[in-house]
């Protein structure tokens, strides 16, 4: 079995294949007739087909289209033809002659009134093997069986760009006035409007004092009609092609509030134009924490971040590199690094396949990857771990998984055995995740070895409710504290599905070496993928987000996290790690999804580090 060193190595080296639309152009030969032109290129792959599809699961497709799978597709071909949902260059279907490029013609005279949000795809189909395609949203308008021209448009192929933002304060007291401002670099069309709203979907009661919800969105937004164009109310900047929005904070809870500046078009209020992601953090009136954040900086591109260890005085490593000065500096690694890697109180470094599978014959044991490093990182070496779990099945969660899974903590305890925690299911766990067929909520447990991670024995179970949040009790992380407990904290779900919007991040402790946990309960926050380290002077920081990256602090051993401070407001992933590197200095690594750089202006996924600096107040 590989190890996820090896993985995440070849991971590096080797980009994926994709697909890219450069081209796609609309036209009206006839009043009732739309005529979309396609061109793709793939890399590393061949762009094996063309398509458009109905964005939403209906009983009946569009007149013209027929049904595929759950979706209705334009037809290509007749009844009889195979793949008749897909075009093939210079084959049935295509209108365009040109090598390279295909055009779709599309009858819109029986279609009702309206818009239809349609989804124009190229990919490799029907080759065999991982699906590569790339997709871009076609609006068509519809008036008495004509297209409505001035609303029927490609919506990627609108653009327009925020040429400068700031907020400030990015950190107040609940009653302060936040300003946020923003210029376009060009006029915006007349039908532009600017939007503040929340990133992900939330509550009716999570809406911010000022701000306005919509039910069926399930969104809260700065204006009650979603959208307001330059110079009306709430613009308070005269000037053409700016914006000052003023925030009065009062009666804003405690905490850190996302949200998302944006330019759309009147007639597609939800697709994004230009925006900019910001976090506006609410201090209790009496804090105990300030932080002060240096040397942010990327490592490599990604989304998830996971990983970070250390491995000496000044010295980690994480997503396959290493530093020797505290996080100032990185250096790539020749061996990759260690999957999901945890410090032991004597400097081992250990970790384990996220994955395992189980073991032919033996019902209940399941065989993973191990790797440990004995020497602070320098030299790794993989074994195989088996597991003993006699209760735990195979399921589906955030995808099908074989066996138990492994996440990110494993513990010494005094007598020398190891602890680590996984979660997954066990026998009769099916209460059904809303909103994903065939998924059940998460169990979360702990794992015994007294063999130095050879072989595993369950232990205990840390938590499960058939009822809590999207996913139930997952991604956790475990450390021991000072005092000697051990403390858990869990993922429930994310708000970045409509479904269930309820996702609180729990915190659970044991006082007998994990033989029993309290119920989780809420600490008020919610996350995914949480990390959590103890620093020198006891005070617990956690590293979780979404949206967002946040740390959050408890300067009484997890009990209460009443102070959290935004990291990077971009709304994607949260997934992120964090150590101390230096007493009173906390590494903290995050991914970034389309993270803006400020040089450029070009979005890019992005894995970064920033040194954060921990000052207690009182």
């Amino acid at each position: 079995m590989l190890s996820f060193g090896a993985v995440l190595a070849g991971m590096i080296v080797m980009g994926a294949p994709s697909i890219e639309i450069g081209r796609a152009d609309v036209t009206f030969p006839e009043p009732q007739l739309v005529r979309i032109e396609v061109a793709a290129v793939g890399d590393g792959v061949e762009v094996g087909s063309y398509g458009l599809r109905q964005v939403e699961k209906l009983a009946e497709p569009l007149p013209g289209f027929v049904m595929h799978g759950d979706y209705g597709y334009l037809a290509a071909a007749g009844e009889d033809e195979a793949n008749r949902h897909l075009f093939f260059d210079n084959q049935r279907g295509d209108a365009d002659p040109r090598e390279g490029s295909v055009a779709m013609i599309i009858d819109v005279s029986q279609w009702p009134d309206g818009e239809q949000t349609l989804l124009l795809f190229a990919c490799n189909r029907p080759a065999a093997g991982d699906y590569v395609h790339h997709s871009m949203e076609l609006r068509i308008e519809v008036a008495d069986g004509r297209a409505v021209q001035s609303g029927t448009v490609v919506l990627d192929s609108l653009q327009a760009r925020i040429a400068a933002f700031s907020v400030s304060p990015e950190i107040a007291q609940a009653g302060e006035v936040v300003e946020i401002r923003a210029a376009t670099a060009e006029p915006l069309a007349d039908w532009a409007r600017w939007q503040l709203t929340v990133p992900y979907w939330i509550e009716e009661h999570e809406t911010p004092r000022g701000f306005v919800y919509d039910p069926e969105a399930q969104k809260a937004y700065l204006t009650a009609e979603h959208g307001f164009a330059d110079n009306t109310e709430p613009d308070a900047d005269a000037a053409e092609g700016r914006v000052l929005l003023r925030l009065d904070t009062t009666g804003w809870p405690v905490g850190v509030h996302n949200f998302t500046l944006r330019i759309t078009p009147e007639f597609a209020p939800d697709h994004e134009m230009a925006w900019r992601d910001l976090a506006i953090t609410i201090r209790p009136d009496n804090p105990r924490f300030e932080i002060e954040r240096e040397h942010d900086q990327e490592l490599r591109q990604g989304q998830h971040f996971l990983g970070l260890v250390r491995t000496g005085e000044a010295s980690a490593q994480a997503c396959g590199f290493e530093t020797t000065d505290g996080g100032r500096t990185w250096q790539k690694l020749e061996h990759g690094g260690i999957g999901l890697p945890s410090r032991l109180s004597d400097g081992t470094i250990m970790g384990m396949g996220f994955r395992s599978e189980p073991i032919e014959g033996r019902a209940g044991y399941y065989r993973t990857s191990l790797t440990v490093s004995e020497d602070g990182g320098r030299t790794v070496q993989s074994h195989e771990a088996i597991l003993h779990v006699p209760q735990a099945t195979a399921g589906i969660g955030h995808a099908f998984a074989a066996g138990p899974l492994f996440h990110r903590s494993i513990v010494d305890l005094p007598d020398g055995s190891l602890l680590a925690i996984f979660y997954g299911w066990f026998e009769g766990d099916e209460s059904p995740v809303p909103g994903q067929r065939g998924a059940y909520r998460y169990r979360t447990w702990v794992m015994r070895s007294e063999d130095r991670g050879h072989t595993w024995e369950y232990h205990a179970t840390v938590g499960y409710d058939p009822e809590i949040g999207t996913e139930g009790y997952c991604e956790a992380v475990m450390k021991r504290l000072p005092n000697g407990d051990l403390l858990s904290l869990l993922r429930t779900g994310g708000d970045n599905r409509p479904y269930h919007l309820d996702n609180p991040l729990c915190v659970s402790r044991s006082e007998d070496n994990a033989a029993t946990w309290s119920e989780p309960e809420r600490t008020g926050w919610e996350g995914v993928a949480p990390d959590l380290t103890v620093m020198s002077d006891g005070t617990l920081a956690c590293s979780t987000g979404r949206p967002g990256a946040w740390l959050l602090l408890s300067d009484d051993n997890g009990r209460t996290w009443r102070e959290g401070f935004s990291i990077n407001a971009q709304r994607y992933s949260g997934y992120t790690s964090v150590i101390e590197i230096e007493p009173g200095v906390l590494l903290y690594g995050y991914g970034v999804r389309d993270w803006l750089d400020p040089e450029t202006g070009e979005r890019r996924d992005s894995l970064r580090t920033v040194r954060i600096r921990v000052r207690r107040l009182r």
